[in-house]
């Protein structure tokens, strides 16, 4: 069911961040817990789950340097054709990794992910259920 859930939320935030290639939910290992994938994309999502250990350990060496670094907001990668978003999900140890082409905006991308994240860790394992809504948003059971 959580896997559903985390699908379902995955394909909402696609249908709204209009000319997304790939978004995954990773955990720290790099373990791919749910994608979705545009007809456009070339990169298995499993590719971006395995950046995820790269990048996690980067940000370990950050928490335990000096400087007092110990929370990560997000990460953006821009290489001429497209980028790549990464945001850590909760305390959890997962992250949402987007990919996009350079013509979506920087900026719609960090709100797609700002306004997914809590609802992406609320469907993880282990989570409260998120309560079904219909369209007019009034919870149903």
């Amino acid at each position: 069911m959580a896997e559903t859930r985390m699908k379902e939320l995955l394909s909402e935030m696609a249908e709204g961040l209009s000319g997304a290639w790939v978004i995954i939910l990773a955990d720290s290992d790099g373990m791919l817990l749910s994608s979705w994938a545009s007809p456009e994309n070339r990169l298995p999502p499993e590719m971006l789950g395995g950046f995820i250990t790269t990048i996690n350990s980067s940000i370990e060496s950050f928490k335990q340097s000096t400087t007092g670094f110990g929370k990560l907001d997000d990460v953006i990668f821009s290489m001429g054709f497209s980028a790549i978003a990464i945001k850590p999900i909760g305390d959890s140890g997962c992250f949402m990794v987007v990919q996009a082409p350079d013509t979506v905006p920087l900026g719609m991308i960090r709100m797609a992910c700002n306004n997914y994240a809590p609802r992406l860790e609320r469907a993880l394992p282990g989570q409260e259920p998120i309560p079904q809504r219909d369209g007019m948003g009034t919870v149903v059971s």
